[in-house]
């Protein structure tokens, strides 16, 4: 029988702590936007770890959340709203406007829900989510009157 080690033996899983990552916090708000628009525009979260340039932060390696506004009615466009960038997945956090390019550095959990509700107020992104809400519009039976 081969001899192994447990590789993971490194790690204190048990030392893990409750804290709401910046994930979880949007987790909780993606449903938002489909509710209140019955389904025509949704929300979705992309994650990844990558690279961030000096250009939109000072983290060069991190996770990363792409925050999407999604017209599935458009074969599914997607407009990116939001990037929170987060250096091992915790806070504090930057967050960076897609749509206007204006950028909150060191953001912290409890204040993380608050800017985000702060840029999708700016009149910028609620001027691209109608737009798409607009263009989205099931198509209605128009009748002409002779």
């Amino acid at each position: 029988m081969e001899n192994t080690q447990h590789i993971w033996n490194g790690i204190d899983f048990d030392k893990v702590t409750d804290e709401k990552s910046p994930f979880d916090f949007l987790k909780e708000v993606v449903d938002n936007l489909e509710k209140a628009t019955a389904g025509i525009l949704k929300n979705e979260i992309e994650s990844i770890n990558g690279y961030i340039g000096e250009d939109l932060t000072s983290v060069k390696f991190g996770n990363i959340y792409y925050f999407y506004v999604v017209a599935p009615n458009l074969a599914g466009f997607r407009r990116k709203l939001l990037t929170v960038i987060s250096e091992f997945g915790t806070f504090p956090v930057n967050i960076y406007c897609n749509v206007d390019k204006e950028s909150l550095m060191g953001i912290t959990s409890s204040d993380f829900l608050g800017k985000i509700q702060y840029f999708l107020s700016k009149e910028s992104v609620k001027s691209t989510v109608l737009s798409l809400y607009k263009e989205s519009q099931p198509i209605r039976n128009v009748t002409t009157h002779n």
